[in-house]
């Protein structure tokens, strides 16, 4: 898992606006794969061996990725409360 720095200062708008691009493209990634379950499901069609795995890598992905941004979103937030203190 990718070690995130620990902050003194406030978050910058650069470090805002780096989280924001990131969770953005994670909406995007999503999005897609919630679309394409639901062709799969309409369509009841059936998945071969590399679909599954490429649905499996990608359910890992999301697993992984949402828990470094909520670990990247808490710091943002300790440093923003941190800097009003």
């Amino acid at each position: 898992m990718d070690q995130l720095p620990r902050y003194t200062s406030s978050p910058s708008n650069n470090e805002l606006d780096c989280f924001y691009k990131d969770f953005e493209e994670f909406h995007n990634n999503c999005c897609f794969m919630c679309d394409a379950f639901t062709s799969i499901v309409e369509g009841e069609e059936i998945l071969d061996a590399n679909a599954v795995t490429g649905i499996s890598h990608f359910f890992y992905w999301v697993k992984h990725k949402t828990q470094r941004m909520k670990v990247e979103l808490n710091r943002i937030q300790e440093r923003a409360e941190l800097s009003e203190e």
